[in-house]
């Protein structure tokens, strides 16, 4: 009998001591048994290696490795990505737990198709209240938006996408990828070059964007992973669906935070955006790059348009930056607005397009 192929699951952790033995579990829980488990710490300080210490007296597949010094987990899943020996690579995140068939049906996913990724459906868990997170919102059911845009090849519950996923995904079309539902073959892994270490949030965008560029994609409209939005989750400040602007402008301290993440998500773009991928004689090319600096410049006008009243020389950068596409008259009289209070408070324009994805 032929064996299956092994699987690392790469898990890093942070001062996470409480919360990674559930995350353990759920992988000793998979049906699909041929994995390590490589336990990646960044430099923490409470008991995580005591907690790590026994879970591997009691199973030999999983491992341990330590940073001296908190680098951050892009760092924490490439040393992961260093010591796999798996022909397939998983990512599951300290304080998160996957459902017990998600290693299984990737993996045959995998061995029966020439597909680089494997992704699925998640649910979210907040306050208690589990969501699922392909539900529509605001009367858009965006999944079968990607459907009917890519047309991939359906078999039952399998979407396989080959062409133009990576597109779409860059463009915020498609919102339903994330790196704890992500199986890869390490070959792609490695070609893509893992994670980028100088970004402090959305390195796994980032990743995954080069993931889909450089292979065919498989999703499971299914859902393998439950995201917990812990007190020390990077998100947990922050519900876009009920996202409040005004109510985030008069915030400092969620203001500064929501503001550092959104400069990762503009630098991501303008890297992809810059990236010799794009052919500019090809309509669809420019099609997407002109929606893409679009993109850009409204993420810039919401950024300004958020920093308003607390910060009023980082919203003129901000909208300053977002005069390159469109809207520009109205983006100049939220610029006056703050320069001459009393002479521009009276005009009243079109509010430009927001941007909190």
């Amino acid at each position: 009998m032929k064996t299956k192929p092994l699987i690392s699951v790469i898990i890093p952790s942070y001062n996470r001591a409480l919360l990674l033995p559930r995350a353990i579990q759920s992988v000793l829980n998979q049906t699909y048994s041929n994995w390590e488990m490589i336990i990646s710490d960044d430099g923490s300080s409470d008991n995580t290696s005591e907690i790590v210490s026994r879970f591997m007296e009691m199973d030999k597949r999983i491992k341990f490795t330590a940073s001296s010094e908190n680098l951050g987990v892009s760092s924490a899943r490439n040393r992961g990505i260093a010591q796999a020996e798996g022909e397939y690579i998983a990512f599951l995140d300290s304080d998160d737990e996957w459902l017990s068939h998600h290693l299984e049906e990737c993996a045959a996913i995998l061995t029966e198709n020439k597909v680089g990724a494997v992704l699925s459906l998640w649910y979210e868990e907040r306050q208690n209240k589990r969501l699922k997170v392909d539900e529509p919102y605001e009367g858009e059911d965006y999944f079968q938006n990607a459907v009917d845009e890519l047309k991939p090849e359906i078999q039952g519950n399998r979407y396989f996408f080959r062409q133009r996923f990576y597109e779409y995904s860059l463009l915020e079309y498609f919102y339903f990828y994330h790196i704890n539902t992500a199986v890869i073959r390490k070959s792609v892994v490695v070609q893509v070059g893992g994670f980028n270490e100088s970004l402090m949030a959305c390195e796994d965008t980032e990743f995954l964007l080069k993931v889909f560029q450089n292979s065919d994609i498989c999703f499971i409209k299914d859902y393998h992973f439950i995201y917990h939005h812990g007190e020390d989750n990077l998100y947990a400040f922050l519900d876009r669906q009920k996202l409040d602007l005004e109510q985030l402008a008069l915030n400092r301290e969620l203001l500064d935070k929501w503001t550092k993440i959104e400069l990762c998500k503009i630098r991501v773009r303008n890297k992809e955006k810059k990236k010799k991928f794009w052919n500019k004689k090809d309509p669809f090319h420019r099609q997407c790059l002109d929606a893409l600096g679009a993109n850009i410049a409204e993420k810039y006008f919401t950024l300004g348009y958020a920093n308003r009243y607390l910060h009023k020389l980082r919203a003129l950068k901000f909208y300053i930056r977002s005069l390159e596409s469109g809207q520009r008259a109205a983006k100049l009289v939220h610029m006056g607005k703050i320069v001459f209070p009393g002479l521009f408070d009276k005009i009243k324009v079109e509010q430009p397009n927001l941007n909190i994805w």
